[in-house]
């Protein structure tokens, strides 16, 4: 149940967002430019913090991605 905003007074850029990858599974995050793609991969990389809610990885995960300007 994840919620993030870069700011405090403006409505979250996601919100109450819940997501369960396995290990054999393979997604894709589409959408318009602006809609939080990048955002919300920084916060499963936990490079940013929610206001609220938790990013559980198993132990044995490794992250790894390109952002935007590469």
């Amino acid at each position: 149940h994840l919620t993030f905003g870069y700011q405090k007074k403006a409505p979250p850029l996601i919100q109450d967002f819940s997501i369960e990858v396995n290990k054999d599974d393979c997604i894709a995050i589409i959408g318009k430019n602006g809609r939080g793609k990048s955002t919300l991969l920084k916060l499963l990389a936990q490079e940013l913090i929610p206001q609220s809610g938790e990013v559980f990885s198993s132990p044995n995960l490794e992250i790894g991605y390109f952002g935007q300007t590469n």
